[in-house]
């Protein structure tokens, strides 16, 4: 994969200054080197881009590296963290251990950690008090990824020996691009109704395609839908092309 001998990420790679000055300090270079890997460049030949499965590999790799090194620099932080408090010993007064001989230290992982418990937690509070100040949901919306989106498809013409699922990095920044517009035209179109609130998670498919739950709320007079109301929103047949030809044209470039 790397044929030019590079030694790739290690803690005490250094910064280059490319400034020539001297009252610089040297700094260290972070995790974010892989994601200067990951990118394209134009005028610049990328073999680890095009490694197909050893691609996929090497992505989740480097994904454990960085996750370990977060793990490690929340345990040297845990001073910062209430560690004291938290700490295994506070527990196990609590539960009746007077021994001492099961206590032993703990790492406490703050909110900000993304996928943690106490992340999670954080998140699902938020939700219960969007729902209670908004009521229920009036929609359910899953907004799923398509592999053949003309983006995707764009970008992978060149390299026909490629899937989709060989760039998960382009599928998942092509699926944010797209989840950003979708709320965006919740909010600004009102197709189904003036916005109140929307909320949404992400939810990974097999071979790495994501999709997206989403609750809105909107404004409506009829609070309770009704079973005619129905046909206004969802529709499980093909379009008539003479009634809906654009909707009719986007089905077929797909």
């Amino acid at each position: 994969m790397f044929f030019y001998g590079e030694p790739g990420f290690h803690p005490d790679l250094m910064l280059r200054d490319t400034s020539g000055s001297q009252s610089h300090r040297p700094r260290k270079m972070t995790n974010m080197y892989y994601s200067y890997q990951i990118h394209d460049r134009s005028g610049i030949y990328s073999l680890l881009l095009r490694m197909g499965r050893l691609f996929q590999q090497y992505v989740v790799t480097i994904y454990c590296s960085i996750e370990l090194d977060r793990m490690d620099y929340i345990r040297k932080k845990q001073k910062d963290i209430r560690n004291d408090y938290l700490s295994g010993l506070y527990d196990a007064i609590n539960i009746g251990d007077q021994t001492g001989a099961d206590v032993g230290s703990r790492t406490i992982l703050p909110a900000s950690f993304t996928g943690g418990p106490r992340y999670m937690y954080s998140r699902y509070l938020d939700a219960l008090a969007i729902c209670r100040v908004f009521g229920n949901p009036l929609f359910f919306i899953t907004f799923t990824c398509n592999v053949k989106w003309p983006e995707i498809a764009r970008y992978l013409r060149p390299f026909p020996h490629l899937t989709p699922s060989d760039r998960a990095d382009i599928v998942a920044r092509v699926f944010h691009v797209k989840v950003t517009e979708f709320v965006a035209f919740l909010k600004e179109e009102k197709s189904l109704g003036p916005y109140r609130g929307v909320l949404y998670t992400i939810e990974y498919q097999k071979r790495g395609l994501p999709h997206c739950h989403t609750l809105l709320w909107v404004y409506s007079a009829a609070a309770d839908p009704i079973t005619d109301h129905l046909d206004d929103y969802i529709s499980a047949e093909l379009p008539d092309p003479e009634l809906i030809q654009l909707l009719t044209r986007l089905f077929l470039q797909l």
